[in-house]
């Protein structure tokens, strides 16, 4: 992208993560959009995404009938199962890796890499309003996005966090440290 310095480059290989953080209606969430859209355009048949919009799934229900996305859920249940999968796939690609014996993606040869999108991770803090229900799904969800964060950007997954605000309650140390 551009900033009013110049051209604003993030490598995804050097830092696999990234943290997408400002005040309501400055344009995260339009970021995302665009940088969705950017990646689609330029990589069509080598990028994979898994949205979590978690303002009802507003924002991204468009995108939901795209090739190069899995899923576009907007509530705790739909978002712990969309996050079960995408802990599978990494399994998947670990045991793959481990048959060929090789140590990452690039050295595996594998092209796609695949993001995850929370737009509003806010809304995976509990409440003493939730049902059990919902805080057992945002528990899940929270186990998930921090193993990828430590374990799956070798493997090409990248998490994009999108949040108002990054206290310790919504990204928790092993997002922040790797992000």
């Amino acid at each position: 992208g551009m900033s009013q310095d110049g051209l604003i480059y993030h490598d995804f290989d050097q830092i696999p993560h990234m943290t997408v953080a400002g005040a309501t209606t400055q344009g995260k969430t339009q970021f995302m959009k665009m940088f969705v859209t950017h990646l689609i355009e330029n990589n069509p048949e080598d990028v994979e995404f898994y949205i979590l919009d978690l303002k009802g799934k507003l924002a991204f229900n468009k995108y939901r009938n795209l090739k190069q996305v899995k899923a576009v859920v907007g509530n705790y249940r739909d978002s712990a199962k969309t996050l079960k999968q995408v802990k599978k796939s990494i399994q998947k690609d670990m045991d793959y890796l481990l048959s060929i014996e090789a140590e990452n993606a690039k050295e595996g040869n594998i092209r796609t890499r695949k993001f995850i999108i929370v737009d509003e991770a806010g809304e995976l803090q509990t409440n003493k309003y939730m049902s059990d229900t919902n805080k057992e799904s945002i528990k899940q969800c929270h186990q998930v996005l921090s193993h990828i964060a430590r374990v799956a950007g070798q493997l090409r997954y990248s998490l994009i966090f999108g949040t108002q605000y990054p206290t310790k309650e919504i990204l928790d140390s092993q997002i922040k440290a790797n992000s």
